[in-house]
């Protein structure tokens, strides 16, 4: 391979230039052929690369020289963090496809508040609750206690983590920790008979001074006693060296790898989090839709919202804003200043838009203020004629179409029909104002094609509490 060093590096581009180490030939590459990590894309890196016709085909950081002496690593940070997040990785893994594409709701900030309403609403009326309600909140709340488990364990301290997620997963590291408490025990015993061997050597020694006619098997026996102590001492001094070096050996492995640890930890917690967060925040919307549908269809409901004169959707913004009607705004604790920080949060996020379509234009300006005065979340954009109001459709996104079942003399049931076709994936709900004699044979084809609502001809009432239904 080619060696150089790199002269330009440009995020914004996403590329970089390396300047050949002989000829000073440069070249530029797209970080896509980067093959190491994105921190080391740094001016004078030094790099290794393969051209071919003048192109870069390979690139990676100049291989650094191995040091003997450096403990290996056994297993690399990623799969060690991988590791210990395995559980956490694999019910996420397991909602995968489900989240891709589907409505959130503000889980942590809005938990609270949407178990309440689950809990009046199921004492209000018991029919409410099924087996998809209560498998629902029984599952987000599983979930829930995992993400806590998960907040818990990331909110160790980084010394901690570093020791427990990656350090206790190198082998060769442990071994190292083995061999340094092992010399230590060893240590510990030869230094315990250092003191008596040399009261001993010392005793030996007196004796054979003392001795009137020299006596050879004292002198040999103080010779092997002498030997042994010196042999001692240098077994100590080498035991010692052992242990001052591998402990070396360990610390240096840890100060290499600390501060990467640190960034690559924070990064997978924080994708786990982002994970868990949008799983928390679909499961959520998924309670909340599910609980106000089963409960718009309650006469229940229906008769406590009227008796308390609740104006709006069946849905937890309307709830909420009849919970918070009767609280002087002056006199709030932090609790019910967050109750009416979720209000706002509510009423932004679940607006609804209506595709109002009418051929007369009294009509339509008077079923428009009907609509607008069933809940503040709703917007209305009216047309007169179907083909203008079918583009219109098609081109952005509604949550409600408001029609008669003919116009132009085009039937809605075509409408609608051509629409589904065009559109498979929009979640739509039509409310299609009938004549007041109604058409059974019409009815039943638009039911067909996930019509809920049919509203007689100037009836007012009826459509206002249509479209609060539809909401």
């Amino acid at each position: 391979m080619l060696r150089g060093i790199l002269v330009e590096v440009d995020s914004e581009k996403q590329q970089a230039k390396i300047e050949q180490a002989i000829n000073k030939r440069q070249y530029v590459f797209d970080f896509k052929l980067w093959d190491g990590k994105q921190k080391e894309l740094k001016i004078k890196r030094e790099v290794e690369f393969d051209i071919e016709k003048g192109i870069v085909i390979k690139v990676n950081p100049k291989s650094e020289p191995v040091d003997p002496n450096d403990i290996p690593v056994v297993k690399t940070l990623e799969e060690c963090i991988e590791e210990f997040f395995a559980q956490e990785n694999e019910i996420l893994e397991k909602y995968k496809d489900f989240v891709q594409g589907r409505k959130r709701l503000d889980f942590l900030r809005s938990r609270r508040f949407i178990l309440t309403a689950y809990n009046n609403l199921c004492e209000m009326d018991s029919r409410i609750l099924d087996s998809v309600l209560k498998e629902s909140k029984n599952e987000i709340l599983q979930i829930h206690r995992e993400y806590e488990n998960y907040t818990k364990k990331a909110r160790y301290s980084l010394e901690y983590l570093f020791e427990k997620v990656f350090l206790n997963r190198q082998s060769a590291y442990l071994k190292g920790q083995h061999l340094v408490k092992k010399t230590q025990s060893l240590l510990s015993n030869m230094q315990a008979q250092v003191n008596p061997l040399a009261r001993n050597l010392e005793k030996s020694e007196l004796a054979l001074k003392s001795a009137k006619t020299p006596d050879e098997k004292i002198d040999q026996g103080v010779k092997a006693m002498r030997k042994r102590y010196v042999d001692l001492l240098q077994h100590i001094a080498d035991q010692k060296d052992l242990i001052v070096k591998t402990t070396e050996r360990l610390k240096k492995f840890q100060q290499k790898h600390l501060e990467e640890f640190e960034e690559t930890f924070a990064s997978m917690k924080q994708i786990i989090e982002d994970r868990f967060l949008v799983l928390l925040d679909t499961k959520a919307y998924d309670l909340d839709f599910y609980l106000w549908d089963r409960a718009k269809h309650s006469s229940v409901v229906k008769k406590f919202f009227r008796d308390s004169g609740i104006e709006g959707g069946y849905s937890s913004t309307t709830f909420l804003r009849y919970f918070l009607r009767g609280l002087d705004k002056s006199k709030l604790n932090a609790q019910s200043k967050e109750l009416f920080s979720l209000l706002r949060y509510l009423e932004e996020t679940n607006s609804r838009k209506v595709l109002l379509i009418r051929e007369s234009s009294v009509d339509s300006k008077r079923d428009k203020q009907i609509i607008l005065k069933v809940d503040s979340c709703i917007s209305v954009q009216t047309q007169e004629q179907m083909i203008p109001a079918f583009h219109e459709l098609c081109e952005k996104d509604y949550d409600i179409v408001v029609m008669e079942w003919c116009n132009s003399n085009i039937s809605a049931l075509e409408f609608i029909k051509k629409f589904r076709n065009k559109r498979k994936n929009a979640k739509v709900s039509f409310v299609v104002i009938v004549p007041e004699i109604q058409n059974s044979d019409f009815i039943s084809k638009a039911r067909d094609l996930g019509v809920e609502y049919f509203v007689p001809l100037h009836n007012t009432d009826l459509l206002a509490d249509a479209v609060r239904m539809a909401l």
